[in-house]
């Protein structure tokens, strides 16, 4: 692939995962501001976690499998990208419900990163890239995560979770457009 078209790949992977990432979760972050209580009421704790994973897990699955190759089955990325995406949310719900602190916030965000880019070279069929995805969702996560809860606890609700869902979103989007750019530049099994 030549260079130009490379930086276009590399730009069209990080903006439609910015800003499709950051569209669900600001779904998710709305309906956390405007209807947790309810939400938590009806479903449990662990039933409304499980809901807003299953936005992202369906929602997030369908905006990145555009950035595949054609060769690539587009549903068989989305069941991945959810397993993968539960696997996150499960290491987050198992550090932090424990804990109930920052402790457990980072925790489980280092370990369900590192998780979900493993899914993620799974389906690429590409473990070389894993060491680098993992750390390009892992910074992006730390970035958008910790950005967004320290606004959070300054801007008063619903906005501050607003924002949170905000900045958590398109700098997570943008980590996961990072690593599928990542995993299909150097895979094997994908052409673009």
């Amino acid at each position: 692939m030549d260079r130009a078209l490379d930086k276009q790949h590399l730009a069209r992977c990080i903006i439609t995962g910015l800003l499709g990432i950051g569209a669900v979760s600001m779904a998710v972050f709305g309906t956390v501001a405007f209807a947790e209580r309810p939400l938590v009421r009806a479903l449990t704790p662990l039933g409304a976690y499980l809901f807003w994973a299953l936005l992202f897990m369906v929602g997030g699955g369908f905006i990145l499998s555009t950035l595949l190759p054609a060769t690539m089955s587009r549903l068989r990325f989305v069941g991945y990208f959810a397993a993968g995406f539960f696997l996150y949310s499960a290491a987050y719900v198992a550090f932090y419900f424990p804990l109930k602190n920052l402790a457990g916030e980072w925790l489980g965000i280092g370990c369900g990163s590192v998780g979900l880019a493993a899914v993620l070279a799974a389906y690429f069929k590409n473990w070389t890239a894993f060491p680098v995805m993992a750390l390009a969702l892992l910074i992006a996560n730390v970035a958008g995560y910790g950005t967004g809860r320290l606004l959070w606890t300054i801007v008063p609700p619903p906005n501050g979770m607003l924002l949170w869902g905000l900045l958590y979103g398109t700098d997570l989007g943008a980590g996961l457009g990072m690593a599928i750019y990542l995993a299909t530049k150097s895979s094997p099994n994908s052409e673009r």
